[in-house]
């Protein structure tokens, strides 16, 4: 285009306006089509396990604003994924923000994460809140959390049942057990056994450990759904395989007595043996009280004073009883033998 007459000096300014724009515009499209680019091949990269070309990829992107790769960026630097770099929460948290700063929010609820972790409760509320207000579930649930908790906030159990009801109808498991977890102790809301159990069992379909047991225990008692010991018995079974220790010791039980199923006293050994392995003082009592009657186990009189003595390390009073009990039926020589057992075993498990 040419300016052929009469083009004044105003003229010419707003040509050489419209054309600077027209290419600020061409620049801004190939600026975002490169980003564009370089986010589909890191997702690409990421999808075959290569994090490092996912990183770098994710990397240009992020540079040219792309919001997503800014958080993607986050996460593998959070992570660690990429091994030839690892971990770099600083950075990490730099492209979080960034990204969060763009509305994106995955990015603002793992700020709030971080938050937590530094128990900088406000801030985290903040961003909880941010991403919770735009639906996000996992924010919603981890904002009933600190609520529930009164963490950054006055303690709140009806604003905790709020959030935890809007993340759980989007089918958080987490949240859906812990509103079931408010219905059955009624609080925050009215006592509802029958609600208690319907979140419980949404969550515990979806594999949520705690709520298969509490789902089990009202199935057992008959709280808000027909009694019914079969029942109990599947749930426990399920959070059981899961290595949740109670659920361990009370489907041993149930064994043991013929509840739900039939009598098996192998597989009540095989039940509080699991459990009494992890730490669980309960599981320590069942175990040698199995050892003790020799039911579902050759009797041991040695072995189930050592687990009594291991119980009774925590100062659990029923195990101190039984522990006292049995050393009246033992000799000297195998009271110290069922000693150094208990101690080779604390000592291997300290952490327990």
């Amino acid at each position: 285009m040419r300016c052929t007459v009469n083009c004044g000096d105003e003229d010419m300014k707003n040509f050489l306006i419209i054309l600077s724009m027209g290419w600020a515009l061409s620049v801004g499209y190939a600026l975002a089509g490169q980003a564009e680019d370089a986010f589909a091949k890191a997702n690409s990269f990421y999808n075959q396990g290569d994090f490092t070309q996912a990183r770098q990829w994710y990397k240009q992107a992020a540079e040219q604003e792309h919001a997503m790769a800014q958080y993607k960026l986050g996460a593998i630097l959070d992570s660690g994924k990429d091994n030839s770099y690892g971990k770099d929460p600083i950075q990490a948290q730099h492209w979080y923000q960034q990204a969060a700063n763009q509305g994106v929010v995955d990015a603002q609820n793992a700020l709030g994460e971080i938050a937590v972790l530094k128990q900088e409760y406000d801030k985290a509320i903040l961003w909880f809140k941010k991403a919770g207000e735009q639906g996000f579930a996992a924010a919603q649930a981890n904002l009933a959390k600190l609520y529930q908790e009164g963490k950054g906030v006055s303690k709140d159990l009806v604003q905790a049942a709020h959030w935890y009801a809007k993340a759980a109808i989007q089918g958080d498991k987490s949240a859906q057990y812990q509103l079931g977890w408010l219905y059955a102790h009624g609080e925050g809301v009215e006592q509802n056994y029958p609600q208690a159990a319907q979140w419980y069992e949404k969550a515990a379909a979806q594999g949520e450990v705690y709520a298969q047991y509490q789902l089990a225990w009202l199935h057992y008692n008959g709280q808000g759904v027909t009694q019914d010991e079969a029942k109990a018995f599947e749930w426990l079974q399920k959070a059981a395989e899961q290595g949740h220790a109670p659920a361990q010791v009370d489907l041993a039980g149930m064994y043991y007595t013929g509840k739900g199923q039939e009598k098996d006293a192998n597989q009540a050994f095989v039940w509080y043996e699991k459990a009494a392995r992890q730490g669980y003082v309960r599981g320590q009592i069942g175990l040698g009280i199995m050892y003790e009657k020799g039911e579902g186990v050759a009797q041991d009189w040695v072995v189930a004073c050592q687990w009594y003595d291991i119980a009774a390390h925590r100062g659990d009073i029923e195990a101190v009883r039984l522990q006292a009990a049995m050393r009246e039926k033992l000799s000297p020589e195998q009271i110290l033998e069922a000693e150094q057992l208990a101690r080779a075993w604390l000592k291997k498990h300290a952490k327990h």
